[in-house]
This record gives structure tokens, C-alpha cells and sequence, in this order.
């Protein structure tokens, strides 16, 4: 299999989970492999923004068109068998084009939303020298490169040697890769007592949020709005107005 075509299974969440681990260990161990996956991310999150974009511009203006429609002054007639076919060929464009209409729009504002509350959390951590795969993974982390960065976090978890702290980056390495259900299952498992805790439920409701799972957001945001000293009080409140 090309890697173009790997790629893009890998993307439309097409690979076995074998696949998907070679995938991974590739992109941490192959700079150049590392690069081209980059890069078709980069080229779809463009063509999907501005596919979305031009999709809902066209129907807004048939929408601006059929409001603004008045009807012509001379009247057509039409036999009875090409009458029914117009109000046929009509109720279907209507039908088809509305949930798409109403999908799209939906979907923007949901992407937009997210995307005014996630941030992956910041390394603020001082950089050590030593270069144990958290450290490694964490240095990546920190330039961005979030593939490379994941493939070392899973085989942390894998070898059973992942901390609160490697959990937590890894699931906002699953968010930022788009991949929310994986960040929801690895959020799931910091203990209550980890110094990431309050941080990890914040980003729990919004990986809830990513993936659609809109109430089980809002009963998150609601626990962390009511607590005046969670760090993410305030954002918490806010988004939570946002989504009634």
C-alpha cells in the first residue's frame, strides 16, 4: 500500500488496530513519513474549511433567492403529467437541500466553537536534559509534532509505564489529531488524585463536546462552573451559557 493511500485510510479511520499501531510507530521513528502525514493533514483541514464554507455560501444565497422569489407576472401552463413531475422534482430539492443546509451550518458552528475553547495544553514544564521517552515525547509535544509525539506516549501506556502526566498529554494529542473517543478513554483513566485532575475533567467535557456528546458536556461544565477554585471556573461558565 502507497503511503498517500495509507494515509488517507488512516485519516477515514479505515485501518485495523495492528495497522493503525505500525502507522503510528512509523510516524515516530520516519521524520520524512512524519512530514508527509503533516502535510495531508494540513491539505485536508484546508479543503474541508473551505468546502464547508463555499457549500453553505451557495445554499444561503438559494435561501436569500427563494425568499426574495416573486412570482412571474405571465402565467404558464402546465399539462397535469408535467405538473406532477415539477412539484416532485421541487419537494425533493427541498428536502435534500434543507438537512444539508441545516447539517452544515450546524457543523460550523459547532467546529467553531470548539475551536474558541481548545488549545492543547501548554509544556510549561522546564526541559530536562534527559532524554527518557516522556521527555522526548514532551519535547515533540511542545514543537507541535503531536504524531510523533502520540506514537511514544502509546508505547509508554502499552509497556504500562504511562503516568497521569503522559495520559493527560496523550489525550490532548487525540484531540488535536481529531481523534476525541480516544481522548475521552485515556482522560477517563487520570486518578483523582493526579495533579492534572481538574485540568483533565476540563478537557474531558471538551472532548465530550468534540465528539458530539453534547450532554454529557454540559453535566461536566456544570460540576467545574459550580467550583469557584477549578482553573477552569471561568471558561467553564462561559461555554456552558454557549450551549444552552
Amino acid at each position: 500500500m502507497e503511503n498517500t493511500e495509507l494515509i488517507e485510510r488512516y485519516f477515514e479511520g479505515k485501518l485495523s488496530p495492528h495497522e493503525r499501531k505500525e502507522f503510528e510507530t512509523r510516524v515516530a521513528q520516519e521524520t520524512s513519513f512524519s512530514e508527509e502525514v503533516a502535510l495531508q493533514r494540513t491539505i485536508r483541514e484546508g479543503l474541508r474549511a473551505v468546502g464547508r464554507g463555499r457549500m453553505l455560501s451557495k445554499l444561503e444565497e438559494v435561501e436569500s433567492n427563494m425568499s426574495a422569489y416573486h412570482p412571474p407576472t405571465q402565467v404558464i401552463r402546465f399539462d397535469e403529467r408535467t405538473r406532477q413531475r415539477f412539484y416532485w422534482a421541487a419537494a425533493a430539492a427541498i428536502v435534500l437541500l434543507i438537512p444539508v443546509y441545516l447539517l452544515l451550518k450546524a457543523n460550523v458552528s459547532h467546529d467553531a466553537l470548539f475551536a474558541r475553547y481548545f488549545t492543547p495544553y501548554e509544556n510549561t514544564a522546564t526541559q530536562s536534559a534527559n532524554q527518557d521517552p516522556l521527555n522526548h515525547a514532551l519535547q515533540l509535544y511542545r514543537a507541535k509534532n503531536y504524531a510523533q509525539a502520540l506514537g511514544i506516549l502509546e508505547t509508554l501506556e502499552d509497556k504500562g509505564n504511562a503516568s497521569d502526566s503522559a495520559l493527560f498529554y496523550k489525550a490532548n494529542v487525540h484531540m488535536q489529531l481529531e481523534q476525541p473517543t480516544e481522548a475521552i478513554t485515556t482522560l477517563k483513566q487520570i486518578s483523582s488524585t493526579s495533579t492534572f485532575y481538574d485540568e483533565a475533567q476540563w478537557y474531558l467535557a471538551l472532548a465530550y463536546f468534540q465528539n458530539k456528546e453534547t450532554n454529557k458536556a454540559k453535566e461536566l461544565l456544570t460540576n467545574i462552573a459550580q467550583t469557584p477554585a477549578h482553573p477552569y471556573h471561568q471558561q467553564a461558565q462561559e461555554l456552558s451559557k454557549e450551549l444552552k
